[in-house]
């Protein structure tokens, strides 16, 4: 999005930041993901397909 301010904006989930903080929060978002992951194989019952 454009602010008209010569800023540009991000939407993502009812959040919104500037693009030059999008590389931090992608970075976030994976380091987020591979923690949950470790997670649920670590604590929740695997179930045999």
């Amino acid at each position: 999005m454009d602010d008209s301010n010569g800023h540009v904006w991000v939407d993502s989930n009812k959040q919104g930041f500037q693009d030059c903080d999008a590389e931090a929060y992608a970075e976030l978002e994976k380091w987020l993901g591979v923690q949950v992951d470790d997670y649920l194989d670590s604590n929740v019952d695997k179930i045999q397909v």
